[in-house]
């Protein structure tokens, strides 16, 4: 159950459940594979589940899914719903399915409509700004506990100035993860013109963003770069369980802050309805780009401070085993700024303690490196 707990053991609790309410009334029990409608192949974590009620499941790895529906929780008419990133939807009534529940479904990929951004009109100036919750610690933390409902989702609004945005990098940290890992999808919603809670997804690039994330503490990158997503005002970021490795629950603990202008919601089950819990903010932050024809509002003074303040050179050499390496690209996530080795293996640019470096190698083999003090930091590939 993902959930808030706060100061004096206030809590908010997301508890994905799959009780019953009647034992008189029908249960269901479907079973099947999702196949791509032209190639055949499987597709993995698709979202299968009733329209509305809290219950559904995602497809494994290998497309293969199963969905028990307790007695009471659905209606006959009631619909199941099958949606994948890249897909068309499709949906059927319950009383539609056969009575042995094998249903297997073929899904068609949809055209994909990206925003129209056109990269030779944006602004002038551009801005690389940290939104969001940047918390490693609080008295306050979200977790998700005793989940077995694959396609439950925890998410939470991140409150920018208007403008073009692009989303480069997300972070969040965890503070106990007792899996051997678990796999997530991360999701970006548009914030709703009418209305509270996630809206459309603005991932137009028919791809999932999926981060595993390993077992214990630890601090987790998403690179958004490559599915080119673009905002212009308030958005949501998900988190949403596909499946857990090395465990039969799910105990995972996530850093939150109590927020007066924060909205966090969650959701049980794929296909389930929306619903607040409460004025926090989910420790989830990104590192962005905006885009403005605003001098002034490119010229951040207060971030500017805290740089001038707090980054310092770090510097040193790329291996490979013994060999230095030249040509490789070293990234500053938190700042987006990069450079690459020269012709000695060597590198020099600005962070600050906490800060993200990726060192990639040609064909984007990459190694993630956590700045703990500024100055030497040489590194291995060969041992990533």
């Amino acid at each position: 159950m993902p959930q808030i707990k706060g100061r004096g053991i206030k809590a908010l609790i997301l508890v994905f459940w799959l009780a019953g309410t009647s034992v008189a009334a029908a249960q269901y029990f479907f079973r099947g594979q999702i196949t791509d409608a032209i190639s055949g192949e499987p597709i993995p974590f698709v979202n299968i589940g009733v329209v509305g009620r809290g219950a559904g499941t995602v497809s494994d790895a290998e497309g293969s899914y199963e969905l028990w529906i307790p007695p009471g929780r659905v209606n006959a008419d009631d619909l199941l719903r099958i949606s994948c990133l890249g897909y068309e939807p499709r949906t059927q009534t319950l009383t539609e399915a056969p009575p042995d529940g094998l249903v297997s479904f073929s899904m068609r990929p949809a055209a994909i409509a990206l925003d129209e951004v056109v990269v030779s009109a944006l602004p002038t100036f551009t801005l690389e700004e940290t939104v969001g919750y940047p918390l490693d610690a609080s008295r306050d933390f979200a977790y998700w506990k005793d989940s077995l409902a694959l396609g439950a989702e925890l998410a939470t609004r991140i409150r920018i100035q208007q403008g073009t945005r692009r989303l480069n990098t997300l972070f969040f940290n965890t503070r106990d993860n007792p899996a051997d890992s678990v796999q997530l999808r991360i999701n970006i919603y548009e914030f709703p013109k009418s209305g509270n809670g996630p809206d459309a997804n603005l991932n137009k690039s028919g791809r999932n963003i999926l981060y595993m994330l390993q077992g214990g503490s630890a601090a987790a990158v998403v690179d958004l770069a490559p599915f080119d997503i673009w905002v212009t005002d308030d958005f949501y970021v998900s988190l949403e369980l596909l499946a857990v490795y090395g465990s039969d629950q799910i105990v995972l603990t996530m850093p939150a802050a109590q927020e007066n202008r924060g909205a966090t919601y969650r959701r049980y089950a794929s296909q389930g309805e929306w619903e607040p819990i409460g004025a926090y903010g989910v420790g989830y932050y990104l590192q962005t780009t905006y885009y403005t024809d605003d001098a002034r509002k490119a010229q951040n003074k207060s971030v500017e401070r805290s740089l001038a303040r707090n980054q310092a050179p770090v510097s040193g050499f790329v291996f490979y085993g013994r060999t230095t390496l030249e040509g490789i690209r070293v990234e500053n996530l938190n700042t987006h700024t990069h450079t690459t080795t020269d012709s000695r293996g060597r590198y020099r640019l600005m962070a600050s303690p906490g800060d993200v470096l990726r060192f990639t190698r040609p064909g984007n083999e990459f190694l993630i490196v956590h700045v703990r003090e500024t100055g030497n930091l040489t590194v291995n590939l060969r041992q990533k």
